[in-house]
């Protein structure tokens, strides 16, 4: 589950759970959907208005959620080679530590056997 709390309001918002039985309407699937309705007959306007509405209306509630957490446009300010960076940063901060814990381990059972 996502730490964040402004993302998982966000995540919940695209991708909502299932409500006791009943179909929820994800997001991603709907956008696909209404394009292809969109491409599909481009000149029904009212098609155009009613597909695009549900998008616009979770986009805009996303852009709120997101302008307002300071946390989150940390998170999402970073480049993908920022995050990248980042990400090799932490795995080796994390192989060190492992090391030091596989040493520590191996001294502990130096020190049990006799």
């Amino acid at each position: 589950m996502l730490q964040n709390e402004g993302l998982r309001q966000v995540h919940a918002m695209l991708v909502p759970e299932q409500e006791q039985g009943t179909q929820s309407s994800e997001f991603i699937p709907h956008l696909f959907y209404s394009l292809y309705q969109i491409r599909k007959d481009p000149s029904n306007a009212n098609q155009l208005e009613n597909s695009t509405g549900f998008i616009r209306h979770r986009l805009k509630n996303c852009k709120s959620l997101i302008a307002n957490n300071e946390e989150c446009r940390n998170l999402l300010s970073k480049s993908a080679e920022e995050w990248q960076e980042h990400i090799r940063s932490r795995e080796k901060e994390l192989m060190v530590k492992r090391k030091m814990l596989d040493d520590l381990g191996k001294r502990l059972e130096q020190l049990k056997t006799p």
